[in-house]
């Protein structure tokens, strides 16, 4: 009699199907005796367990697409967040405030810049090829041409991409689909305009808006929406005459939109100079001088991206109240964001009640230009914002974290070089930073990282990481100001003359800038600090660092305070900063509201700096081993651990600074 064996269907690979079809066949008497290794039965059940095997896999992958966490595809991302009203942002192109200057006289006492005036920006890539985009202005703008040359426009924007056109035909019969038939459209710069027919030009200069708020909609309003389909490109509809106006039989859908190249373009014009301008324009003898590098370009939004914002978004109700509404609609509406916080003026210090306060790490630059700060406010806020809160766009607060790593290894245990050990410990240090920093709210735990450290490879016996920080200053030049640099952590109070006390380099460390002695002679400054917390000026003169000005300051340690008195620089070395270094006394690094542990890997000084030294080898434990930076590979002996400073160019707001050194050694006192 036949066994009733099941099958067990829970088992999904290959090689599982094909055991539980050979199983439960052995287990019937009319193929108890067949040889099923044999080729032909072998064949049959491949054949079987293949074909289960993709129907699996087939429907596994179409549940996946059915729920917005687990979808794969892009289209189904965009079908299931057109579900909850969310649209996708498309590419967003990039602007640059500029002037036109007419060096002519000119007889008419205005001269008019007609709306969608070609300007040509010329982009010179880091290997010196030169590639030209197209910007347009969208209004009309007037130069007054009263009196004699030059004659100088107003400042306005000029956005980048190419504008072109589509229409339609709209018919009762059959469901016409207005499909934009580009992927490179930027919605933010489209024109939609309703003909009532092939005929007749009537509703051309009657500009249709797109919906925001389905509330503000009535039945006879000229309106349209716009939404992502599953091919990538962009759908206008309309109304039905409840929501929005319907449209009529033979009605013209004239649509006109930026095609644009992005992200791609922005930073153009930061090198203008009256010798080398970036734009050029094709009216009279005119100059065009650039006000603000172009900016605010992004491409279109990521799977990612859509993952997380859609139901943020769906959220939100398109309304700004709680700090998670406001974060929605910056992601949604502005797509060059690295990180965003949001926190209300009753969190801030001093307290500002009235305000929300909106800090932006953009993913371009360090900071958000001033353009763009006045765009999201004006653009993406002030319709949704609550009436009586006023949003304050403020720049991210940036400590840069700079690491010194002695590492310990057996060299009976591996057959890596201390060169190679040294390079693995500073690839991961760097990935460490960019992946687990840089972000808001970003702790930052000494002890965590050296055990991750010490995982990396079996003869690593220890590994110990020291933290220098950094915050940047931008002075006011010329001018006596009291600065106060806050690095929100306790501060470990050494100096390299200590008595009593921890023996070291000194507490604070500034970088050079140029001042002026009581005599009027100007010379190479930087600030230091001693163990009782004063800070001096002081000039190296062949090594030996000489005190010009003494207690110009001093130093809260508990707090993590640095506080400058009637500081007037004349210069600042690092592109108008005076980076400013200290060691933190804790090995937790914590960062408050508005603050970033950022790291600059790519700083021509070196932001990380690894020793390697063999535990088995006694000359070692007391004297040389091998070092590798982070801005060079090469290895040298070093009897001590090597200090580096970071010289990255990244600005932040004046209540940041950075480190730097300031001069060689030596013991100057006060």
């Amino acid at each position: 009699m036949a066994i009733d064996a099941t099958k067990n269907i829970t088992d999904l690979d290959f090689d599982d199907i094909r055991t539980n079809f050979e199983s439960y066949l052995k287990n019937q008497d009319k193929f108890k005796d067949y040889d099923f290794e044999g080729s032909g039965l072998s064949v049959l059940l491949d054949v079987l367990a293949y074909n289960t095997h993709y129907q699996s896999f087939y429907t596994n992958m179409v549940a996946n697409e059915m729920f917005l966490d687990s979808a794969a595809k892009r289209s189904s991302v965009a079908s299931h967040a057109k579900q909850i009203s969310y649209t996708p942002h498309s590419k967003r192109a990039s602007q640059t405030s500029v002037q036109v200057t007419l060096s002519s006289n000119i007889s008419a006492d205005t001269t008019i810049i007609p709306a969608k005036t070609r300007f040509r920006g010329k982009y010179i890539t880091s290997n010196g090829d030169t590639t030209v985009y197209s910007y347009y202005n969208s209004t009309p703008v007037k130069i007054s041409t009263t009196g004699s040359a030059p004659y100088t426009s107003p400042t306005f924007e000029i956005y980048e991409g190419n504008w072109a056109n589509v229409s339609y035909v709209h018919s009762l019969v059959g469901k016409t689909r207005y499909i934009i038939p580009s992927t490179n459209v930027d919605t933010n710069h489209m024109t939609v305009n309703v003909l009532t027919s092939i005929n007749d030009s009537g509703g051309r200069g009657d500009v249709w808006t797109k919906v925001t708020d389905i509330t503000q909609v009535t039945p006879t309003t000229n309106a349209y929406f716009c939404e992502l389909r599953a091919d990538g490109f962009y759908e206008i509809t309309f109304g039905d005459g409840i929501i929005g106006k319907k449209l009529a039989d033979g009605n013209v859908i004239a649509i006109e939109y930026l095609d644009t190249s992005g992200a791609v373009a922005n930073g153009l014009g930061k090198s203008d100079s009256a010798s080398d301008r970036s734009f050029t324009v094709s009216v009279g003898n005119s100059v065009v001088s650039v006000i603000s590098s172009s900016d605010l370009g992004s491409n279109e939004e990521s799977l990612e991206s859509i993952r997380t914002n859609a139901p943020r978004f769906y959220q939100t109700q398109n309304r700004a109240v709680t700090s998670n509404d406001y974060k929605s609609l910056i992601l949604n509406e502005y797509g060059n964001v690295e990180d965003v916080k949001i926190y209300g003026g009753e969190d801030a210090d001093p307290p500002q009640y009235g305000k929300v306060f909106i800090s932006i790490k953009p993913k371009s630059s360090g900071v958000l230009t001033d353009t763009e700060k006045e765009t999201i406010k004006r653009d993406v806020l002030k319709s949704k914002n609550v009436v009586g809160v006023i949003p304050e766009l403020i720049d991210p607060d940036y400590t840069y974290v700079k690491f010194n790593a002695k590492v310990g290894y057996d060299s009976t245990s591996t057959a890596k070089s201390p060169n190679e050990l040294a390079a693995l410990v500073e690839v991961y240090l760097n990935l460490y930073a960019n992946t687990e920093l840089s972000k808001f709210g970003k702790p930052l735990y000494v002890n965590q990282l050296e055990n991750l450290c010490r995982n990396l490879d079996p003869s690593l016996q220890y590994v110990d990481v020291d933290l220098k920080l950094e915050k940047r200053l931008v002075p006011d030049l010329n001018k006596q100001r009291n600065y106060t640099i806050k690095f929100n952590n306790t501060l470990e109070n050494t100096h390299h003359n200590a008595l009593n006390g921890i023996s070291g380099d000194a507490s604070v460390q500034s970088s050079n800038f140029a001042y002026k002695k009581d005599d009027g002679t100007i010379f190479l400054a930087a600030i230091d600090s001693y163990m009782n917390g004063k800070l001096r000026i002081y000039e190296d003169v062949l090594g030996v660092k000489q005190t010009v000005f003494k207690d110009v300051g001093d130093v809260d340690f508990a707090g993590g305070n640095i506080n400058i008195e009637n500081f007037s620089p004349l210069s600042a070395s690092f592109n108008g900063t005076i980076r400013f270094e200290v060691t933190p006394k804790e090995d937790a690094i914590y960062t408050p509201e508005n603050n970033i542990l950022n790291y600059e890997a790519s700083s021509s000084d070196n932001s990380t700096s690894v020793q390697v030294f063999d535990v088995t080898d006694r000359t070692q434990r007391i004297g040389s081993s091998a070092t590798v930076s982070s801005s060079s590979t090469s290895t040298s002996s070093s009897s001590s651990s090597t200090t580096s400073t970071s010289s990255s160019s990244s600005s932040s707001s004046s209540s940041s600074s950075g480190s730097g050194s300031g001069g060689g050694g030596g013991g100057g006192g006060y």
